[in-house]
C-alpha cells in the first residue's frame, strides 16, 4: 500500500468547507478508481488558518500516478 499526502490551508471561518468538499464531492470519485483504499483527513489549528493534511491510500505508485498525473 502506498499513501499519498496533501496539503492545504483555509481561514478560520471557512473550516468546514473543505472537509465538507472533500466528503462530499472528492471522495464519491476516488472511491470510483481502482486501487484506491480510503482516506483519511487531519486538520490542525493555527493562529488564522487551519491547516488540512489529506492521506490517500492505494495499492500502488502506478495507480496514483494515473490519478495524479
Amino acid at each position: 500500500m502506498v499513501a499519498r499526502t496533501w496539503r492545504g490551508y483555509g481561514a478560520v471561518a471557512e473550516a468546514q468547507a473543505y472537509p465538507r468538499h472533500l466528503m462530499q464531492s472528492v471522495r464519491p470519485k476516488l472511491e470510483q478508481l481502482a486501487g484506491f483504499r480510503g482516506l483519511y483527513l487531519l486538520r490542525r489549528r493555527q493562529q488564522d488558518e487551519v491547516e488540512f493534511l489529506v492521506l490517500t491510500l492505494w495499492d500502488s505508485m502506478e495507480l496514483i500516478c494515473s490519478f495524479a498525473g
